[in-house]
Parts: C-alpha cells; sequence; structure tokens
C-alpha cells in the first residue's frame, strides 16, 4: 500500500527503481548480502529476505562476513578479541570466524543458513522464475541457473541444509 511505501527508507525504494531499470534493458540482477557487521542485530535476516522479494532481485549470493588476516576488520576484532579460530581453512564466508556484536556465532550461522534456505527454496526459485518471465526469457533462464548452481553448492559443498 501506498502508506507502507511512505514508511520504507528512501534507499530501499531506490533500490526497487533500479532494479526495475535493469530489468527494463534486459539484465538479471544479483544481491550479494554479508552478515554479521556490528550493526547487524538479530532480525536482519528476515528483513533481508523481505528486502530481497521487495526490491525484485533475480538471485542472491548469501554470505556470512570473514575478517581475512591482513585487513583492517580483522586486526580490529583481533584486538577486541573476538576471532574465535585461526583454522585458516574455515575463512570461506560459510563459517562464523569471529563473535558478532549482537548475536552469538550460532545465531549468526543459523540466521544465515535459514537466508540461504528461503532463497533457494524450490518455491522461491519457482516464483523468480516465473516473475521474471515479464522481463524476458534471458533473464529468466540466467537467473534461474545462477540459483541453482547456488542451492547445489549451499547443499553440497558448505552443506548448510
Amino acid at each position: 500500500s501506498m502508506e507502507k511505501m511512505k514508511k520504507l527508507p528512501s534507499a530501499v525504494r531506490d533500490y526497487k527503481d533500479a532494479v526495475r531499470r535493469i530489468h527494463d534493458h534486459g539484465i538479471a540482477v544479483l544481491g550479494s548480502f554479508v552478515f554479521g557487521f556490528d550493526d547487524d542485530k538479530k532480525d536482519i535476516f528476515e528483513r533481508s529476505v523481505d528486502l530481497m522479494k521487495y526490491i525484485d532481485i533475480d538471485s542472491a549470493g548469501v554470505n556470512i562476513l570473514t575478517p581475512f588476516p591482513g585487513t583492517p576488520l580483522f586486526t580490529r576484532l583481533e584486538k577486541e578479541n573476538r576471532i574465535i579460530t585461526k583454522d585458516w581453512s574455515r575463512y570461506n564466508m560459510k563459517d562464523v570466524v569471529f563473535i558478532p556484536k549482537h548475536m552469538t556465532p550460532e545465531e549468526l550461522k543459523e540466521g544465515a543458513t535459514y537466508v540461504a534456505k528461503e532463497v533457494f527454496s524450490w518455491k522461491s526459485i519457482i516464483n523468480r522464475f516465473v516473475l521474471s518471465l515479464r522481463y524476458g526469457t534471458f533473464i529468466s533462464l540466467s537467473s534461474t541457473y545462477w540459483s541453482l548452481a547456488q542451492k547445489t553448492a549451499f547443499k553440497k559443498i558448505w552443506k548448510w541444509f
């Protein structure tokens, strides 16, 4: 409704308009979402799923913030004693390797897994496929291919579901 639209931050309305304009030119839109920033609270996961649906992106990447060694983020989190492992094999954007500010590491992992399950569920993939047909077959097929590839990666490689 118009009343709901007035309550949205202007940036969200701008994203929706930008995605529409990109679609109008026959280009699929992939959103990339990173969870675990210091201002992320537990509601970020549900809000992100709602945002993805609202702005009409075609598919998404779901990642956990990873403070790679040698970066200012790693240095800061190490000084704050928030690094929980230096097992570099876990620095892969899917494992939680630090203590988030407003949730537990387990809550961050569970929240990101929830988003991935929502984005890459069969229902969601089929719904986006059908909706994207209005922008052309290329967008529909390319975004569906990306979603299926991501679903396979999350399931087989990351064992998220």
